[in-house]
């Protein structure tokens, strides 16, 4: 690898290349006020949430901190003692870019419950994608309730 250091791109401080992105971005101050948004609705579940570059298909990704146990030594660590118990508190990246994030944005200040459901759901998917959600019955609840709304609104 000529001397370059091979690193999870799941953990957080990765620095990556610029690279072109597509699509427009929500403003600076929008962005700010969502992730202080999202901080405070998703409280100790995450130790940050800030804008993140990486990202250009999905709307979040759960970072680990770079001192934390990897997702798959967490899963053999678990494999070797069923009791084992470890919370992990993650970073959170938004994509700014993303109609979801964006469409966030919008709805935090008209429909807070909404967009509390919606912030907590996306956690749980960037866990999932992370290998990092043990237990899925909130989630599965949660997303009952969301599909309830659309329907509802679907006419």
């Amino acid at each position: 690898f000529d001397g370059k250091k091979l690193v999870s791109i799941r953990h957080a401080g990765v620095e990556l290349e610029d690279r072109p992105q597509d699509g427009e971005a929500l403003a600076a101050d929008r962005t700010e006020a969502l992730c202080a948004f999202l901080k405070d609705e998703l409280g100790d579940r995450v130790v940050s949430v800030n804008q993140g570059r990486r990202l250009v298909d999905s709307p979040v990704i759960a970072l680990v901190p770079a001192d934390a146990m990897s997702p798959q030594l967490r899963q053999m660590m678990k494999a070797m003692d069923e009791n084992y118990r470890d919370e992990v508190k993650v970073e959170l990246e938004i994509n700014p870019r993303h109609a979801l994030v964006k469409r966030l944005a919008d709805v935090r200040d008209a429909d807070p419950e909404l967009a509390g459901l919606v912030a907590r759901q996306l956690l749980d998917n960037a866990l999932i994608a992370a290998g990092l959600l043990d237990d899925a019955r909130d989630t599965v609840g949660r997303m009952n309730r969301l599909m309830e709304r659309a329907m509802a609104t679907a006419g």
